[in-house]
């Protein structure tokens, strides 16, 4: 468990800085892309997942719980635009 989650560190870190260099990245744009559509627009357990898998990328629904857990900062299932960003931004 430990070392999934520094591996997740790992990835995540290296995902915000390649994003942060793309002078065509913009944070709100992928967040409309992932969220469902639902009047409260937030991040729902299996939109993430679903997101990453259309990527191409291998992620279970205990990665995306994880993400969900360490993110959402009001504890209410759900990430919102505020917690995104905290997840995607770099780090100083």
């Amino acid at each position: 468990m430990i070392e999934s989650e520094i591996d997740f560190d790992q990835v995540l870190q290296r995902l915000r800085q390649e994003l942060s260099t793309r002078y065509d990245f913009n944070l709100a744009d992928v967040y409309c892309l992932i969220q469902n559509k639902g009047p409260d627009h937030l991040l729902e357990e299996g939109s993430i997942a679903s997101f990453v898998k259309k990527c191409g990328e291998k992620f279970s629904s205990e990665d995306e719980n994880r993400v969900i857990r360490r993110f959402d900062l009001d504890k209410d299932g759900k990430i919102g635009y505020d917690d995104f960003s905290k997840l995607l931004l770099p780090t100083r």
